[in-house]
């Protein structure tokens, strides 16, 4: 997808721990090195913490590759066993057979001794790595702390590295675990990217994968470290998803409204309305309140705010003023901060309030203009003589009746039903003619179709299928020429009933046979749609959201139920299985992944959405 159109590896941003994009900040080289060290050393433990997605299970595995070849690892992911499932999982890792009938924890420790002295008089090393160490119980740790018992008169023979979030520090500190704490031997914590090192990480990863010119701005650069909180996995997430977004609407140059949208269709957390209104209130606020403290301190001024009173219930009583002594004064700002608050977010909610009913307002005129606009596109004569009369409000399957009785009533050039009659224009003016279906203006001279697209909170879906395909869609649709005799050019379907359809021909409008289409078509296709969510194209399993929520607000309407999901509003298994369902009942592809065509079948009733069929 974007990697053909940016001219980069497409696994550039993928999250998967993949070695030739290695990058290692200065922190990161001392990870390594402590972890090196510890396998090394033969002896006690290693600890290494790290907030989720900071490198940790990477530089693991950077590891592994530049151990010695006489070491043998046995390497445990999220351990949330038993001290005998993991003692197990230990011995399966180091290929160590055991009885299958019930063997006891002793067992276990007698099967891994022999094994490391045997290991030991063949001149090899073994370490045991346990990752996401935090799961481990007080009891397991324990075990895993038995097992540096086993030694010969120099050294131990297993070396232990321990890998986790911080809760694993708050686990390690605890005194029932006071001997395991006190055999760590070294340790280290991974913190979040600077902006310096989020800069040099995002290009040494576009380096890698071939692209041979910049694509993050400094500034977009600033914006995806305030978004990801310099955090390696969420800048993969955050970038990988900033490119698509970019690829789908045909834009090289990244903008921060992209970034933006993005960061809200894959982390779910980024407010979609302006923040400037309840910060500029409560700064105002603020100032106000401070002020009237200063006075009621010093002056004996009545304050009759009832909010304020409320907080200055504890100092004054019936309108007495007081002389507030420091820790007075320290209280009643707390609660002064209070009311701030509630103030602040009861403007928040009165701003979104506003927003949605603005949004609606939008609604009912766009439709007024789609119908207006409608009336004037279909109901021209085709001979530029008097005007149809049609029905606006009818279905498109009676106005298609209406424009072919009109047509041959009134003398009107006759049904198109030769393939070299059909006439079709530029790219820029066929999707002029589109964009007023949707009532939206567009000048080709000013940005690319898919980028004005966006803008609008539209986006363009391109595609090669039938009319069939195309009907299914059931949108308005572009189609592309089967002659390039100079440049590509392109007709616009407008409605479609039985064997028939309304066309845009620079402007004028004509009823032609479907088959006279199909015989002048590519089969490329292209068409505007509106998702659930703007600049959300794309909804899989895991991800989390508004999106999501206006998803599974839709597939219960569709389907007469109750709604399945709550904040944080997570695309869980079981809105995955609905998806599904709605997909096979639609002969649609079953992944539960909600791209263009599902959202497309979701939308097949709004009334802000022009149709081919009605």
């Amino acid at each position: 997808m974007f990697g053909q159109y940016f001219n980069i590896d497409e696994s550039v941003f993928s999250i998967a721990p993949n070695p030739k994009y290695l990058f290692l900040s200065k922190q990161h080289e001392e990870a390594l090195a402590h972890l090196i060290y510890g396998v090394t050393r033969k002896g006690g433990f290693v600890c290494l913490t790290g907030d989720i997605g900071t490198g940790k299970t990477t530089i693991c595995r950077c590891m592994f590759e530049q151990l010695p070849e006489n070491t043998d690892i046995a390497f445990v992911i999220n351990p949330k066993f038993s001290p005998m499932e993991l003692l197990a999982s230990i011995c399966d890792e180091l290929h160590i057979g055991y009885s299958p009938f019930q063997p006891s924890i002793r067992e276990y420790v007698k099967k891994l001794n022999t094994y490391l002295v045997e290991a030991h008089s063949r001149g090899r090393n073994t370490a045991l790595v346990i990752d996401e160490a935090q799961n481990l119980s007080i009891e397991a740790l324990e075990h895993v702390r038995a097992l540096t018992n086993l030694e010969t008169n120099e050294q131990k023979l297993l070396q232990i590295i321990l890998i986790g979030q911080p809760e694993l520090k708050t686990l390690l500190a605890k005194p029932e675990l006071e001997q395991v704490n006190q055999r760590i031997t070294a340790r280290f914590h991974i913190g979040p990217l600077s902006l310096n090192e989020s800069n040099h990480y995002i290009n040494h990863r576009l380096l890698v994968a071939g692209a041979k010119e910049k694509i993050f701005s400094a500034a977009n650069i600033k914006q995806i470290y305030r978004l990801s909180k310099g955090v390696p996995r969420r800048i993969n997430i955050l970038c990988d998803r900033v490119l698509l977004v970019a690829y789908t609407i045909r834009k090289s140059k990244i903008s921060s409204q992209i970034i933006t949208q993005s960061a809200e269709e894959v982390f779910g957390d980024v407010p979609v309305y302006s923040n400037l209104f309840p910060k500029a209130l409560a700064a105002s606020i603020f100032v106000v309140l401070i002020s009237a403290l200063g006075v009621f301190a010093f002056q004996n001024y009545m304050i009759d705010s009832p909010a304020i009173q409320s907080s200055l219930a504890v100092f004054s009583e019936n309108k007495i003023a007081l002389t507030p002594d420091a820790d007075e004064v320290k209280t009643f700002i707390g609660d002064v901060t209070e009311v701030v608050k509630a103030e602040v977010k009861s403007a928040e909610v009165s701003e979104v309030n506003f927003a949605s009913t603005i949004k609606a307002e939008k609604l009912i005129i766009n439709q007024k203009e789609i119908n207006e606009r409608k009336a004037n596109y279909v109901t021209k004569n085709i001979a530029k003589s008097e005007p149809i009369k049609v029905n606006v409000s009818a279905p498109v399957k009676d106005v298609v009746k209406e424009v072919k009785k009109s047509t041959l009533e009134n003398n009107a050039p006759k049904l198109v039903s030769n393939e070299k009659v059909l006439q079709f224009t530029g790219y820029g003016k066929a999707y002029q003619q589109l964009f007023r279906l949707w009532a939206v203006d567009y000048s080709s001279t000013e940005v690319s179709p898919c980028e004005h697209a966006f803008n609008n909170q539209l986006h363009c879906y391109q595609s090669k299928g039938s009319i069939k395909n195309i009907i299914g869609l059931n949108r308005p649709v572009l189609l592309k020429s089967k002659s390039e005799l100079y440049e590509p050019s392109y007709m616009v379907v407008v409605s479609i009933e039985g064997d028939y359809a309304i066309v845009s021909e620079k402007g004028d409008y004509q009823l032609v046979a479907i088959s006279d289409i199909e015989a002048n078509w590519s089969g490329e296709f292209e068409m505007l749609w509106r998702p659930l969510r703007a600049g959300v194209s794309y909804i899989k399993p895991g991800q989390k959201g508004k999106a999501v929520a206006l998803l599974d607000q839709k597939l219960a309407k569709l389907q007469g139920r109750k709604s399945l999901t709550s904040h944080p509003f997570v695309y869980s298994e079981d809105l995955v299985n609905q998806v599904r369902a709605f997909q096979i009942a639609n002969k649609l592809p079953s992944d539960g992944v909600v791209g263009p065509i599902t959202q497309m079948y979701f939308n097949n009733k709004n009334i802000d959405t022009p149709y081919l069929i009605k």
